[in-house]
């Protein structure tokens, strides 16, 4: 059974590097068949095959340039923005944690607001990450979603999702 996994190209860089040199053992192969009564013909092989790669990354480059994408800041703009005063803001997902993190940190976008990261709440060190960096927040020893908002009854609690919508769930 297959699923869904958004990291999963890293357990696969093991085998694209064994494809990519049989790819390279391939194009080697085809060079040394092409006659060599015909003069230039290696050489003009091994020229078709450069220009389809080159060719290829060309056309390819375009597709990764992600320069303009603003989608994740506009994301957590809007979140962070929509947010109650003083907050308490628990991501889900990479994809929100990191966009919420970096404009919550990097650009300074509401200092009143504590962004949590909800999969991150099982591993102890980050409760004491927690504490340290908000200090104001009452953060207990392996404390869950439940029990940060029971030890701070009085900030309000939003939720944003791993879906990316620049939609978020706020409860006083």
């Amino acid at each position: 059974m297959l699923f869904y996994s958004a990291d999963s190209y890293v357990y696969l860089i093991p085998a694209l590097i064994g494809i990519a040199a049989w790819i390279g053992l391939g194009c080697r192969w085809i060079v040394e068949r092409a006659p060599e009564s015909l003069g230039y013909a290696r050489t003009i092989a091994a020229g078709c095959i450069a220009a389809m790669v080159v060719v290829r990354a060309i056309l390819g480059i375009p597709a990764m340039n992600l320069s303009a994408d603003r989608s994740a800041e506009q994301y957590a703009r809007s979140i962070l923005d929509s947010a109650p005063t003083k907050a308490i803001v628990f991501a889900e997902g990479d994809e929100a944690t990191f966009s919420l993190w970096y404009a919550h940190f990097a650009y300074r976008v509401r200092p009143d607001v504590s962004v949590i990261s909800s999969d991150l709440l099982i591993q102890p060190w980050y409760h004491d990450v927690l504490r340290a960096t908000y200090p104001a927040l009452t953060v207990s020893d392996m404390a869950r979603e439940q029990d940060i908002i029971q030890q701070n009854p009085e900030r309000p609690v939003c939720r944003a999702g791993a879906e990316l919508q620049a939609t978020s769930q706020c409860a006083p």
